[in-house]
């Protein structure tokens, strides 16, 4: 009975976490089309070394705490990365205003969590790698 229980539980737990992916938690002023859109862009250029073309969609805020040279240098403190392969695993959301992308792109030789949020004039306001 004991281990009927635990599968039960484990499968409930599953389902839970099931549904929560893909899930849209956005209000009115975002589309998750337009969000998915400039992630990926950022994603793509932030991959090939192209920081003028993630900063130029940037709000005025980020563009005066990040210069290409910093966000070069935090770039390179991931290490050898290889090939962007895949972006995957995208979550939109809503926060304190802002809407929120979290995404994991995957490379040749590991993963990063990029963590993207857009101000209501889809202008690039964060950008956080994990």
């Amino acid at each position: 009975m004991k281990k009927f229980t635990g599968i039960i539980a484990g499968l409930m737990i599953m389902a839970f976490a099931l549904a929560g992916c893909g899930s849209s938690k956005l209000g009115e002023n975002y589309s998750e089309d337009k969000l998915k859109a400039a992630a990926e862009s950022v994603i793509e250029n932030t991959s090939e070394g192209n920081y003028k073309a993630v900063l130029e969609g940037a709000s005025d805020e980020l563009k005066a705490a990040l210069s290409e040279a910093k966000l070069k240098e935090v770039w390179d403190l991931y290490g050898e990365k290889g090939k962007l392969e895949e972006i995957t695993k995208m979550k939109f959301e809503e926060k304190d205003g802002y809407g929120v992308v979290t995404a994991i792109a995957k490379y040749e030789k590991k993963k990063i969590q990029f963590t993207l949020s857009y101000n209501e004039d889809m202008e690039l306001s964060g950008f956080w790698l994990r």
